[in-house]
């Protein structure tokens, strides 16, 4: 069995703005490319901490990146369809599983990302967690994801 420690807290009650932006860390993959979704499953869970004027939608992400803060060479490998607000409380968990096989060989970090289509702040605490730990804890809200 897995356990959790702040190596996989990939941000703690971060705000995400339309300015765009990724979860405060990113977990090294160790060797490039490394698919940390085979064997064990692993997910990107979401916990939203704060909603403030968000109009328009926003969407749920897991990416990849070639660096260390997330930001370059991004690739999306899977994300929420776009939800509003008002389906989003705090309190409100999103869970994203990392599909096998969908790791670039050129990636080196994966992290979450939360993309505002406008103004408003998602506030959230994001976490890389087994996926074996999405079914023994509660569900606030359930975002089935897409394949980017």
């Amino acid at each position: 069995m897995s356990f959790l420690d702040n190596f996989n807290r990939l941000g703690s009650a971060q705000a995400f703005t339309s300015s765009g932006g990724v979860a405060t860390d990113a977990y090294p993959l160790g060797a490039t490319g490394a698919d940390i979704a085979v064997g064990e499953s692993m997910a990107v869970r979401f916990t939203l901490t704060a909603v403030t004027a968000v109009a328009g939608t926003l969407q749920f992400q897991v990416v990849t990146a070639t660096n260390a803060n997330g930001t370059s060479g991004q690739v999306v490998l899977v994300e929420t369809l776009a939800l509003t607000d008002t389906t989003l409380a705090v309190g409100s968990v999103i869970t994203l599983p990392i599909p096998p096989g969908r790791i670039a060989a050129t990636a080196t970090h994966l992290t979450g990302k939360i993309v505002l289509a406008s103004s408003g702040t998602c506030t959230a605490t994001t976490d890389l967690i087994p996926f074996a730990y999405v079914q023994s804890t509660p569900v606030v809200y359930h975002a089935e994801p897409v394949l980017a």
